[in-house]
């Protein structure tokens, strides 16, 4: 499979949101938590959450981990699949940071929406400089022309 540089455009929201989502994640947990009850842990996601109970470094190796996942979908799977992935794991993570961001109270509530604007901004930036749409544009322009060409000899 050859793997194009412009897929690498792909990588950058869905690591973006990931890394905002662990750090409120982190930000979010109780002194407790942090001294060694690591039971306090407040997750909402059963497997994040399974990491957190085995404490900060494990939790945090996962998340590099996860990190490679995401990035290597965004890399490795066929152009549709790669933006649907992308797509997925950008919804995800603003879904799971939107949750922490409730918790702050007003400015929570207002920094859910412009983190909703900045992740549908990076996901349709990261598109077009993966390319991603690109091919369907070319083909309806080649249609376009060819449409113009019968018309033009038919009158």
């Amino acid at each position: 499979m050859k793997l194009r540089k412009s897929r690498w455009w792909l990588c950058l929201p869905m690591s973006l949101l990931c890394a905002f989502d662990v750090s409120i994640t982190l930000q979010g947990q109780q002194p407790g938590w942090w001294a060694g009850q690591h039971e306090l842990a407040l997750e909402g996601n059963p497997v994040a959450e399974w990491f957190m109970l085995r404490g900060p470094v494990v939790f945090i190796l996962w998340s590099f981990v996860w990190l490679a996942i995401i990035n290597a979908g965004g890399l490795l799977l066929p152009r549709f699949w790669a933006a649907a992935w992308a797509f997925w794991v950008c919804f995800i993570h603003f879904i799971c940071s939107a949750t922490w961001l409730k918790g702050f109270g007003w400015p929570g509530w207002i920094g859910i929406p412009i983190l909703l604007g900045v992740t549908v901004w990076l996901l349709l930036a990261s598109w077009d400089r993966a390319g991603l749409g690109k091919q369907r544009s070319r083909k309806a322009r080649r249609e376009r022309k060819d449409a113009v060409a019968r018309q033009s000899t038919a009158g």
